[in-house]
């Protein structure tokens, strides 16, 4: 078995924003993975803009969008059952977190 923050770490950005979207894996990436991994991505795009090797920041950005919006998605989940209310996936509020990050 894979772990969550390794397989987000190691991988392409594309695609982990496209698992990151993903409506149907509701609870395949825990809340505390997920803020492990925004804080390790956090930190290590802060560190990558400082060095004088051209990159883009458009990609790192959503990703760090697209994990932030995913794990308010998820504290909004678990609040949901107890509030008894109908939100939307947590792949729409990453959506929603990538747009606000670059917008």
């Amino acid at each position: 078995e894979s772990s969550f923050v390794a397989t987000m770490l190691l991988g392409g950005a594309e695609e982990n924003i496209k698992h990151l979207y993903s409506r149907a894996v509701v609870l395949i990436c825990p809340p505390l993975e997920l803020l492990a991994t925004l804080i390790a991505y956090s930190v290590l795009n802060i560190g990558l803009m400082g060095i004088a090797i051209p990159m883009g920041s458009f990609i790192p950005n959503m990703v760090i969008g697209a994990l932030t919006g995913r794990l308010l998605g998820h504290v909004l989940l678990t609040w949901r059952h107890t509030a008894h209310l109908a939100l939307a996936s947590p792949g729409i509020y990453s959506l929603m977190g990538s747009a606000a990050l670059l917008g």
